[in-house]
């Protein structure tokens, strides 16, 4: 079975309409709930106004005949993002009719998969007193402040809603300066895309006395 994982997927689609009754039958109408410009497929030139199943050329789905159609569909992030509404499928249903039976319909289900992850990085930037910008830093002072910046990234095909960032070391950590105090939860990142947040620590005594705990960071 095909499995689609990504927006922009594009599922192609086959469409044959066979008469099985005994009636020729005229005014063949297909429709498809995913794609509103069912193409027929149709024979090679110089008879290319024709169905490629129109074996007699007249225009008219014959007892003997099979007509075939294309379709397609662009999957959406919003597909991906609501599971294919719920059921894990892409689900389109096709229509034949003509002017002497009545409609009848067939249903195809493409299966979806939903692959949320995330992916944290957390980076020294700067050290100061007196400002150093450049790694690797060091800290050799109580008060020395360290500035982070905490990067989150969506790194699956699906949009990540409710993203928190909780960093114990940071009593000032923010993810969106143009919001008054300290946000750090509640975002929403875009499939690609990231979210940055900021903070500082201040080096205390008990730091550079006990070793950064033992370990010398």
């Amino acid at each position: 079975p095909f499995l689609v994982d990504a927006a922009g997927d594009v599922i192609s689609y086959t469409i044959t309409v066979e008469n099985t009754g005994n009636q020729t039958l005229t005014g063949i109408l297909v429709t498809d709930t995913l794609d509103p410009t069912v193409t027929a497929v149709t024979q090679a030139p110089p008879n290319a106004a024709f169905n490629v199943g129109d074996l007699d050329l007249d225009g008219k789905l014959d007892t003997d005949e099979t007509w075939t159609y294309s379709a397609s569909y662009t999957v959406t992030q919003a597909d991906i993002d609501n599971d294919g509404g719920g059921d894990g499928d892409i689900d389109n249903i096709v229509t034949a009719d003509s002017t002497e039976t009545g409609p009848d319909t067939d249903a195809e289900e493409v299966p979806l998969d939903q692959l949320p992850s995330l992916n944290v990085t957390k980076t020294a930037t700067q050290v100061s007193p007196p400002l150093d910008t450049t790694a690797p830093f060091l800290v050799d002072a109580a008060g020395d402040v360290i500035t982070y910046s905490i990067v989150v990234e969506n790194t699956a095909n699906t949009t990540l809603t409710g993203v928190s960032v909780n960093d114990p070391l940071l009593s000032n950590e923010d993810c969106d300066a143009v919001t008054a105090g300290f946000q750090i939860t509640g975002f929403t990142i875009l499939v690609g895309q990231s979210l940055t947040c900021t903070g500082t620590y201040t080096v205390t005594q008990a730091d550079i006395d006990d070793d950064g705990d033992g370990d010398g960071d």
